[in-house]
């Protein structure tokens, strides 16, 4: 059994952090989904397969999903109304299944009950759900556990992420993860103990539910490494954007020892735009397509990054 190793950051020098890719999966090109959710009733769970090919500190995970559609209106429910927290489950492989589940045990590392202190939501406003790219979940790793680091060894892993919502489990606080084109070793797979959305005894591939192929789950994993004494590093480097393209909104994504103190928007001809940031997140859902230049201040310099809305 790998183990999962806790490194407790002391204060001994300032350092910070690059945060690199380590899995990154596109949304498919169709928009579908399955469900992920924990409700009164029980819990119906996606879990992906990843491989990780040397230790890594994780860093910070983003999670494409969506509610479910509500037939009446031909939109979606607003399951963020329901949601009551977040959950990420990590697996050993066990011969291409996951060795346990989150409701009978098993898991390797987990982190429950994560609050929106330690995660941002960004819910998208769905008027064609055809066009739709779906919510975006960002969660601080390191954060939601207690400032701890999580490294993670070399090796096939399966990652099962879901809301606890108010609500039963396929009712309107139901959540569905975002499928992707990615090709990897072992199809997702869903497992429901508690028939809460069907009945679903042991973890089964998902094609053999909808009788169609599926390969896997929309999200990405970054690191946390350590790089260099404060100051020695590029912001650049480490505080991402996402998404960019954008039609709404934009999250920046930064590792947790870096604070922004500003944000300052402006177009192509230098004009300055007014804009405010919330939990990170920038809603430019009002602004006129075209690019603008989003320039950031932080408690570790500055840096300009070039936002395209479309």
């Amino acid at each position: 059994m790998k183990k999962i190793t806790l490194l407790f950051i002391f204060a001994v020098m300032a350092v910070t952090t690059q945060a690199q890719e380590i899995i990154n999966r596109e949304i498919d090109e169709e928009h579908t989904s399955i469900i992920s959710t924990k409700g009164t009733d029980g819990g119906a769970y996606t879990a992906d397969h990843f491989v990780i090919e040397e230790d890594v500190t994780l860093g910070n995970l983003d999670i494409m999903g969506a509610g479910t559609r509500d037939i009446d209106t031909d939109g979606l429910f607003s399951f963020e109304d329901e949601v009551i927290s977040f959950n990420v489950y990590i697996f050993e492989d066990d011969n291409g299944v996951p060795a346990g589940d989150p409701q009978s045990g098993g898991e390797l590392f987990k982190l429950e009950d994560i609050s929106d202190a330690h995660y941002t939501l960004l819910v998208e406003d769905v008027t064609d759900l055809e066009t739709a790219h779906g919510d975006f979940l960002g969660i601080d790793l390191t954060a939601a556990n207690g400032g701890t680091e999580i490294t993670l060894e070399a090796g096939s892993y399966w990652i099962s992420v879901f809301p606890t919502v108010s609500t039963i489990t396929d009712g309107h606080g139901r959540w569905n993860w975002l499928e992707s084109d990615a090709s990897t070793e072992h199809e997702a797979m869903l497992i429901d103990p508690n028939n809460s959305a069907g009945g679903l005894p042991n973890w089964t591939e998902i094609s053999s539910l909808i009788n169609k192929p599926w390969n896997a789950q929309a999200w990405v994993l970054r690191d946390e490494t350590a790089l260099a004494v404060a100051g020695n590093f590029d912001l650049e480097e480490i505080i991402s954007v996402h998404p960019n393209p954008t039609s709404d909104f934009v999250q920046l994504n930064l590792p947790s020892d870096i604070e922004i103190s500003s944000v300052q928007l402006f177009d192509l001809l230098g004009q300055k735009i007014a804009v405010e940031i919330n939990n990170q997140k920038i809603d430019l859902s009002s602004y006129t397509d075209g690019v603008y230049m989003l320039n950031i201040k932080t408690n570790q310099g500055e840096l300009t990054k070039k936002i395209i809305k479309k």
